[in-house]
């Protein structure tokens, strides 16, 4: 048998046999076991609800809602990011010139020596 086990906003669920059983789990039947998984495989979230109806089963329990999107707005990190990312990329370049620049003074250095 499967039990819902809460804490605060967290839905968890425990089976009786595996787990240890306390008095605040609640009973559920395997029907709306599967149910609330076969929901989340279509992508559906799930919260407690601020009152449960403790008369109907695990969905008396939870409910489902829509998740606050997730802000995709450019934090203040991000220029800073960007500023650092092109500082580096332009050093890099320098450095390069510069090697560049001193193998041709050697290999002019070694070809006017000999």
């Amino acid at each position: 048998m499967y039990f819902l086990r809460t804490a605060g906003d967290y839905i968890g669920f425990v089976v009786d046999g595996i787990h240890t059983i306390t008095e605040s789990d609640v009973p559920i039947t395997d029907a709306d076991y599967n149910k609330y998984f076969e929901s989340e495989r279509q992508g559906k979230v799930f919260r407690m609800r601020a009152t449960p109806d403790t008369q109907s089963g695990l969905f008396g329990y939870i409910e489902e809602y829509v998740p606050e999107p997730i802000s995709t707005q450019p934090s203040e990190i991000q220029p800073l990011q960007l500023a650092l990312a092109e500082a580096i990329e332009k050093q890099e370049a320098d450095k390069l010139e510069l090697q560049l620049a001193l193998a041709e003074f050697i290999e002019s250095q070694v070809e006017g020596g000999v």
